[in-house]
């Protein structure tokens, strides 16, 4: 991890964006490296998982589980394309 990331993940905090880590890491990795930026709070209900989890998803489960997901791990292309039409479509509208 960078040095000034946990820092640029405050100032994001106090802007009122939520920041998401999606990563090709291992979950337990990603888990750790999300704690260490304060991205990830298992505590407070937020979510981890990996991309295969995450794709399976039914739709009104996937879109449900977007509010509180923090760090999706081994995730590929196709994942974070998800992850963006899904939200854009259920929370931006």
């Amino acid at each position: 991890m960078r040095p000034e990331v946990p820092a640029a993940v405050e100032a994001c905090h106090n802007a009122g964006i939520t920041v998401r880590m999606v990563t090709g890491d291992a979950l337990a990795t990603a888990c750790f490296i999300a704690k260490e930026c304060h991205i990830y709070h298992a505590e407070n209900g937020d979510i981890a998982m990996e991309g295969a989890e995450f794709r399976r998803l039914p739709r009104a489960e996937l879109d449900k589980v977007l509010l509180k997901l923090r760090v999706l791990a081994r995730s590929s292309p196709s994942d974070k394309h998800l992850l963006v039409s899904r939200y854009i479509t259920t929370h931006m509208t």
